[in-house]
């Protein structure tokens, strides 16, 4: 069942140019509470996935202006998408097509015509790696800001104790 999945605001790009690939993830995503947005190029797909910040990328191979193999290779160099779980859609199914795919980056490569039920399947699974591995960076940012602090309050500590020290030697004497 597609309606058993709940997102907390997750975003999926898809970039083809092909109105009805839009119109079947809008279909497929919308009773997942998934936002969709739509890159109809891939020479739009770097600057939509700066300023939207997707938790998985869709992107056919063949588009207009930037294809999808090489659209995969800048957003693996980009920092705010470099962990992005991307999928190449692409109605080639070659070995060959396939292998160069993931090689430039892709998690995984989906042939058209697409079967349904395996895109939910990928789509709930992609996104809950992206969950996870949201929360794995937010865990160890936690953790480094912890020990920065505990290393500030230690050296503070020392300060102040030095403090201490010399005020109790200047009230001797």
């Amino acid at each position: 069942m597609i309606c058993n999945f709940v997102s907390t605001s997750q975003t999926v790009l898809v970039a083809d140019d092909d109105p009805a690939i839009h119109a079947v993830f809008r279909r497929l995503l919308k009773p997942m509470g998934v936002r969709l947005v739509s890159c109809l190029d891939g020479d739009s797909v770097e600057e939509r996935s700066a300023e939207e910040h997707p938790d998985l990328v869709f992107l056919d191979v063949l588009m207009p202006g930037m294809d999808g193999t090489d659209v995969c290779r800048i957003l693996r160099k980009a920092p705010h998408t470099s962990l992005v779980p991307i999928l190449m859609l692409s109605a080639r199914g070659d070995l060959d097509d396939r292998v160069k795919g993931l090689e430039a980056g892709a998690n995984d490569y989906l042939v058209k015509p697409i079967e349904l039920a395996e895109v939910v399947a990928k789509v709930r699974t992609y996104l809950e790696l992206s969950r996870m591995q949201k929360k794995l960076i937010e865990a160890e940012r936690r953790r480094a800001v912890t020990g920065l602090l505990r290393g500030l309050a230690h050296q503070f500590n020392n300060i102040l104790c030095g403090i201490s020290g010399t005020a109790q030697v200047l009230d001797l004497r």
